[in-house]
């Protein structure tokens, strides 16, 4: 039997679940050096509302930036755009509908705030109209036109992996596409760092394979390519293995696998509750980000 509403809830938009995605900052290896003691003033500047792109008819922009509790960044990611909008009226001097073209501005906004310590992103998806790759999209084409040496990379679920792999009676093929980390190196990755640094390189690849036809398996845990899924939990690298199940193939991808949250938004909360919501979504999620 249904259960009528209530004089109080009837008509009243209830709170609405909005899903948040974490990313990171990365930046390139030949860049450390300049920026020691000056990322945070380098990221401010950078994440401005003088920049724009335009990506699939659509101009992205930041908000002006705001910095709360002296260590998070808080600003929005949208676009605006004008189009045209059919409506359907009814004309009273023939008695009939008719259609009318009016142009009007279409868009929408997602909030993020950015740890400026650990360079760690928590962002809102406001589906269908921002989802986590149209975000991702325009923040990096934000930096790239303005030449800055950062990218912008999904934090990994490490435990996906674990799971996949689990999943798979043999693992046949691994790879990973490794960066050094900012800002230090975390106690479980020895092995990489004794890879990447001794070279300089920016960026690295490891690949290990057995043949798929065969009855051998790649052996991942506690050798180098543990301590890859690892720093692609920190956002570092980034995955891609086959497995094979029951004679057919099981693919695994890292970009696939997003670390995600969510925060409870009542309908007249403004941007300061939204951002205080995200930066303690943060603090829950990454209580030891320091040593990421």
């Amino acid at each position: 039997m249904a259960v009528p509403k209530s004089p109080r809830s009837r008509g009243r938009v209830q709170p609405h679940e909005r899903l948040i995605t974490f990313a990171r900052l990365v930046r390139s290896r030949e860049q450390m050096s300049l920026f020691e003691g000056k990322v945070r003033d380098y990221l401010m500047a950078m994440l401005s509302p003088e920049v724009s792109v335009t990506r699939y008819g659509r101009t992205w922009r930041l908000a002006r930036s705001e910095i709360l509790e002296d260590r998070f960044l808080a600003s929005k990611l949208g676009f605006a755009r004008v189009g045209a909008a059919e409506e359907v009226s009814y004309d009273e001097t023939i008695h009939d509908f008719v259609y009318k073209v009016r142009m009007s501005e279409q868009g929408n906004f997602s909030h993020f705030v950015l740890d400026l310590h650990t360079h760690v992103l928590a962002f809102e998806e406001r589906p269908p109209d921002i989802r986590r790759q149209s975000f991702l999209g325009a923040l990096r084409g934000i930096i790239q036109q303005g030449g800055h040496p950062f990218e912008v990379q999904a934090l990994t679920e490490s435990r996906d992996f674990w799971e996949w792999a689990r999943s798979v009676v043999r693992i046949v093929r691994f790879k990973a596409i490794l960066r050094p980390p900012n800002p230090q190196w975390r106690p479980r990755t020895e092995l990489i760092r004794s890879l990447i640094e001794p070279t300089g390189a920016d960026e690295m690849d490891v690949q290990a394979k057995v043949d798929p036809k065969g009855d051998a398996s790649l052996h991942v845990e506690d050798t180098v390519l543990h301590e890859a899924v690892e720093h692609a939990s920190a956002g570092y690298a980034r995955l891609s293995a086959v497995g094979i199940e029951e004679g057919r193939r099981r693919m695994f991808r890292s970009d696939q696998n997003v670390q995600t949250g969510s925060i409870v938004v009542d309908p007249d909360e403004d941007s300061s509750g939204v951002f205080r919501k995200l930066i303690r979504l943060l603090k829950e999620r990454f209580q030891g980000a320091n040593a990421l």
